[in-house]
């Protein structure tokens, strides 16, 4: 797994927030398709990423589950932003 470069507020319906960060995961397209003719249906694998930090911990995940799910409850942090997370995550 490797950083994608992206680094993203998230949100849930309810309020709650985080911080993820997208990730490239090696095989995982492959491994989706396997599992796909296994299950007899298409499964779409899920946008990779790691939680970076939450607001209220305990509560439970927000749930990016779906590239859908990934583009309508996530926004990228700005340059400047994204470049003080990842500093703050590299010490």
């Amino acid at each position: 797994m490797r950083f994608a470069g992206r680094v993203a507020r998230a949100w849930a319906d309810d309020g709650r927030e985080t911080l993820v960060a997208f990730c490239d995961v090696e095989g995982l397209a492959e491994l989706y398709e396997t599992l796909s003719a296994v299950a007899g249906r298409a499964l779409p694998p899920p946008p990779a990423h790691v939680t970076l930090y939450t607001a209220t911990p305990g509560t439970g995940g927000i749930g990016l589950a779906t590239e859908e799910q990934a583009s309508r409850q996530t926004e990228p942090l700005a340059p400047d932003d994204a470049a003080a997370v990842l500093a703050s995550i590299r010490r």
